[in-house]
């Protein structure tokens, strides 16, 4: 008797199994498999949205622009800037940071310098 219990404490035992009849490691790596898909897809969904959300930002500057030869004031951007009025066409043309020493109105495409005096007018 002594022998059937050594011999019973040198078999291994059996790799334990879930309930739907797979070993528990392949259950883990099913969940690891499914945990790293989860995580890929969150980063598409991600990248996408931040893809999104620039492709906007042109759409949305020729929107300030668009409002700027509209002559939008209150409540939109251009409302706190900087501007000047069009000897010619009474046209305002704001004045960003960016704006270089030449203005030119979008409308009669008359130049002015930064100063406010006309420099020339094309037609």
């Amino acid at each position: 008797m002594a022998w059937n219990e050594a011999l019973k404490a040198l078999t291994p035992k059996p790799a334990p199994v879930s309930s739907t009849g797979e070993s528990l490691e392949v259950v883990k790596e099913k969940n690891r498999h499914e945990e790293k898909l989860e995580e890929i897809k969150g980063d598409k969904e991600y990248k996408q949205s931040i893809t999104e959300i620039a492709s906007e930002i042109p759409e949305r500057i020729g929107r300030g622009v668009a409002g700027q030869l509209r002559g939008e004031e209150e409540g939109s951007v251009a409302a706190g800037l900087e501007h000047i009025i069009c000897e010619d066409c009474h046209t305002k043309i704001y004045i960003t940071p960016e704006t270089g020493d030449t203005i030119t109105c979008p409308k009669c495409k008359a130049t002015y310098q930064k100063g406010g005096t006309v420099e020339s007018k094309t037609e």
